[in-house]
């Protein structure tokens, strides 16, 4: 091998893997509009108390304001709380207190917290390609939890990103709205994003 031709190996080896090929991978805002219809935005969150979040974005908060009606993904009442744990792993509520999950927490706390922290980091950095790469190692250093978490993935992601996109449309087809989802369900080509857009709507990334 010549040495331009191992350069480019090289260079092609340290490419994310999933880089060619990732959908909506970057950014927490996005525009969302369909011919004949004002365009409404769709804002990717994540679920974490930290003072870095406090404040909206600016572009986010402009939409925000701008809109004439909001739809969030979840409201945390007690029988939505309920309903959303049964749907995730597909237990009842007197079989999740019998169990004991804080075990393995405990014995990865300190990879948890990092990866935690690095979740959060990407996000800021708007990179939700990483964000699931970091949920991919984890398994792929932990063999025990992949089977559960491949399981949670369809159901709370996956599963869940194929409703969203389809009750949004009802907002969307009014034009305005403001739709807050986990960050997740906007990435890949399985995402509320990807979903919308063979449904006919274009999706502009904002922020």
């Amino acid at each position: 091998m010549n040495r331009r031709a191992f350069m480019l190996a090289t260079l092609f080896a340290a490419l994310p893997v999933h880089g060619r090929t990732e959908r909506f991978a970057r950014g927490l805002l996005w525009r969302v509009a369909k011919d004949g219809v004002p365009a409404s935005h769709v804002y990717g969150t994540i679920h974490v108390a930290d003072a870095r979040l406090a404040e909206l974005p600016g572009a986010v908060r402009q939409s925000f304001d701008a809109a004439k009606s909001l739809m969030l993904e979840f409201v945390p009442d007690a029988y939505s709380r309920e309903r959303f744990l049964e749907a995730s792993i597909g237990l009842s509520r007197e079989v999740v207190n019998k169990l004991k999950p804080w075990g393995d927490s405990l014995a990865q706390r300190d990879e948890l917290t990092e990866l935690a922290e690095r979740t959060l980091e990407a996000y800021l950095e708007r990179d939700l390609g990483a964000i699931w790469r970091l949920r991919e190692q984890f398994a792929a250093r932990h063999p025990q939890i992949a089977p559960h978490q491949a399981v949670m993935t369809k159901r709370v992601v996956h599963d869940r990103s194929v409703v969203m996109a389809f009750r949004m449309q009802r907002q969307l087809r009014r034009g305005e709205a403001f739709v807050a989802l986990g960050a997740l369900h906007l990435y890949g080509e399985k995402g509320v994003l990807s979903l919308l857009e063979a449904d006919g709507y274009r999706a502009d990334r904002v922020f």
